[in-house]
């Protein structure tokens, strides 16, 4: 069984990949084309329901 300490060291690191991994991906938007863009935005559509549906049924797990 992981100490208090090893658990929080183990949320702190999630933590950090999380915000880092949602930087990436608002740094790599910004560089999309406009037409890129545009397409993300519907592709966004169409697959964040799913992914959140996803994250939702592993949040309540």
């Amino acid at each position: 069984m992981k100490s208090e300490r090893e658990l929080a060291q183990e949320y702190a690191e999630f933590e950090t990949k999380f915000l880092n991994a949602t930087k990436d991906i608002a740094d790599a938007i910004q560089k999309l084309s406009p037409t890129n863009l545009a397409k993300f935005k519907r592709e966004c559509k169409r697959m964040l329901p799913a992914g959140l549906a996803n994250l939702i049924r592993e949040l309540n797990r």
